[in-house]
């Protein structure tokens, strides 16, 4: 039987990064706290950023909630990249380990960017909460300038990067699986769940711009309810786990690391003898 090439070390440091993803994910549904919190806002219109404005009630609550997500998930990316990386300089890349691909970079960078924006939503909170004003105070000062921009920015950035990160993650453990992908009834859970994920949140984007789009805020209100349930059923099953540490399928091995393997002197069939 093969031996694990991962250090129980290393393994501990996954399993605390995976720990401070749920907690990161659980942090970042702020929103289910709003009917104790802030009742006043009507639910079915109001953005989730609406909570953390200065003048509501609570707001620090919401906004600190936020903050605490976004610094849990980038610590966890932090380990996990840090993670990856000695297991490439120590060495212990093998056919049971993998090195990372563009499409595992791609969900690192996009979790690092999602977590950065999340903390800065928290600095540059909304200025205004639109739902409960009429349209001649939601288009003028304080509602629209340099600090409300600055907000639209580091909410885009942040749904940006939860959208890259998702998507890649998912298409590695396409990869992970190989053609039995299909198979893995947890694969179909995690695609319906990025698949709610990104409809709700382009459609949170269209409600951005079209204002009094229908149930607007439940809406968005699902769609971070799906990208919180994909990221814990992720680093909760042992496919999520192995591709955190690194690990993957021989079946789903890249071309360019079987041919690294063939090429490879360990791998050389001897030569023949001439009699």
């Amino acid at each position: 039987m093969a031996t694990d090439p991962l250090p129980s070390s290393c393994r501990r440091s996954v399993g605390l990064a995976c720990l401070l993803l749920v907690l990161g994910a659980l942090a970042y549904n702020n929103w289910a706290l709003s009917s104790t919190l802030n009742p006043d806002l009507p639910a079915a219109a109001a953005f989730v950023s609406e909570y953390s404005v200065p003048s509501q009630p609570n707001s620090l609550i919401f906004r600190a909630m936020d903050a605490v997500s976004g610094a849990l998930v980038l610590i966890a990316a932090i380990m996990v990249g840090i993670h990856r990386h000695l297991l490439r300089v120590s060495g212990c890349v093998t056919r049971y380990m993998a090195p990372p691909e563009g499409w595992s970079i791609l969900a690192w960078l996009g979790t690092v960017l999602f977590a950065l924006s999340t903390m800065a939503d928290a600095a540059f909170p909304m200025t205004c909460a639109l739902s409960i004003l009429p349209p001649a105070e939601a288009t003028a000062p304080p509602c629209v300038g340099p600090l409300a921009s600055a907000h639209d920015v580091t909410s885009t950035l942040a749904g940006t990067g939860a959208i890259i990160a998702l998507v890649a993650t998912t298409v590695a453990l396409v990869r992970y699986y190989g053609r039995s992908w299909h198979r893995r009834p947890m694969m179909w859970v995690l695609i319906v769940c990025a698949g709610a994920h990104v409809s709700g949140a382009v459609y949170t984007f269209v409600g951005a711009l079209v204002p009094g789009l229908a149930v607007m805020g439940y809406v968005q209100r699902l769609s971070i309810a799906a990208l919180s349930l994909w990221t814990i059923l992720l680093v909760l099953s042992p496919t999520g786990r192995g591709f955190l540490q690194g690990r993957h399928r021989v079946d789903s091995q890249s071309l360019s690391h079987v041919l690294k393997r063939a090429a490879s002197p360990l791998s050389a069939s001897p030569e023949p003898s001439r009699v």
